[in-house]
C-alpha cells in the first residue's frame, strides 16, 4: 500500500513504501503537491482543516484521514492544487494565505487592481544584511511577542560570546499571517479595539491593551503583565537595526477591520493601515517571500512561536 508524505520543508513530498508502481492518480497527485510544497511548508499548522496530522517535517497518510477516506481527501488536495493552477500571481498569493472571509474578500479586491497597477515593495532592505551573523525569525502568530524575545537573546548571545556589534548581527523579523497586529501602532490598537480582538493585555494595567503590548513604550521595567523585554520592543529592536518585515497579505487582516469601522472602501483602508505600522516596518508581497528572500541573502531560519 502506498504511503503519500507531504513535506513540511524536506525534500521528498513524495515517498513510497511498497515496491508497486504508484496509480496515475497518485503521481498527479504527486505533482501538484510537489508545486505546492513551498505554500504546505509553511503553512503546516493550518493544514487541519484538510486533515493533515503535523509529525514534524510531514503529513503521513493512511487509510482514513479525519474521518474521510483517501480518495476524498486525495481529491480535495488535487482540486485544491488545480484550483491555484489558474489563478493570478496575487490571487495565488492570498490564496497561500489563511484569511478571514471578509480580509481575503478586500485582498482579492485589492489583488485585481494590483494587477494592473503593479505595486513596488522596497527591497532595499536586502542590502542591510550584511552582518557576519544572519538570522531570520518567522513570526505566523502573536505567540506572547515570542519573535522579538528571540530576536533580542540572538543578538545579546553574539554579544555575550563573541563581543559582536549590532552591526555584525543581521536579524530579519518576518511578522505574518495571526501575527499581523503585532506591526500596528498604537492609534490602531486604540481604534480597533485589538487587544480586545487577539485577548492581549496591557503590560501595565492588564486589561485588554489599548495600545501595542509590543512596543518598548509599553514596558515600563515595573510592568506585571508585559510579554516582552523592557529593552526588546518592535521600535527598540527596529531602533538598534533590526529588520522588520510585514505581510501584505495578512495585512488585510487589519484592513478589513479598518474598512468595517470607518465604513471606507478597500483602497482608503489599507492606506490607514500602511500610514499606522509601526515606523520602520516595511511591508512585503507576502510572508512566505520575505523569508524566502532573507533566507537567500545567508539567514539561517528560526521560527519564532
Amino acid at each position: 500500500m502506498a504511503r503519500l508524505a507531504v513535506a513540511g520543508g524536506c525534500e521528498g513530498v513524495g515517498m513510497w513504501e511498497s515496491g508497486s508502481r504508484p496509480s496515475r492518480l497518485a503521481r498527479a497527485t504527486h505533482h501538484h503537491l510537489t508545486r505546492l510544497r513551498t505554500i504546505g511548508s509553511a503553512h503546516t499548522r493550518d493544514m487541519g482543516d484538510l486533515g493533515y496530522e503535523n509529525q514534524h517535517s510531514e503529513c503521513a497518510v493512511s487509510g482514513s484521514i479525519g474521518g474521510r477516506g483517501r480518495r476524498e481527501f486525495v481529491g480535495t488536495v488535487l482540486g485544491g492544487a488545480l484550483v491555484l493552477e489558474g489563478l493570478s500571481g496575487v490571487e495565488r498569493t492570498v490564496a497561500a494565505e489563511t484569511l478571514p472571509a471578509d480580509a481575503r474578500r478586500l485582498a482579492l479586491e485589492w489583488g485585481a487592481e494590483a494587477e494592473q497597477d503593479k505595486p513596488t515593495f522596497d527591497m532595499a532592505w536586502t542590502d542591510r544584511v550584511t552582518g557576519q551573523y544572519r538570522q531570520v525569525f518567522d513570526a505566523p502568530e502573536v505567540a506572547e511577542g515570542t519573535v522579538f524575545n528571540q530576536t533580542r537573546t540572538f543578538m545579546r548571545g553574539f554579544a555575550d560570546i563573541y563581543h559582536a556589534k549590532d552591526s555584525e548581527c543581521s536579524a530579519v523579523m518576518v511578522i505574518r499571517h495571526a501575527g499581523i497586529p503585532m506591526v500596528a501602532n498604537d492609534r490602531l490598537w486604540d481604534e480597533l479595539e485589538l487587544g480586545k480582538a487577539f485577548k492581549l493585555k496591557d503590560p501595565e494595567t492588564g486589561k485588554k491593551a489599548r495600545r501595542n503590548p509590543f512596543l518598548s513604550t509599553s514596558n515600563p521595567k515595573d510592568a506585571k503583565y508585559g510579554m516582552i523585554w523592557p529593552d526588546g520592543g518592535i521600535d527598540s529592536l527596529i531602533g538598534r537595526g533590526v529588520i522588520a518585515l510585514a505581510c501584505n497579505m495578512a495585512l488585510f487582516r487589519l484592513v478589513s477591520m479598518i474598512a468595517k469601522k470607518d465604513g471606507i472602501e478597500t483602497k482608503p483602508a489599507r492606506e490607514k493601515a500602511l500610514a499606522n505600522l509601526v515606523p520602520g516596518v516595511i511591508v512585503m508581497p507576502s510572508g512566505i517571500f520575505a523569508v524566502a528572500r532573507a533566507q537567500q541573502a545567508g539567514c539561517h531560519y528560526i521560527r519564532a512561536t
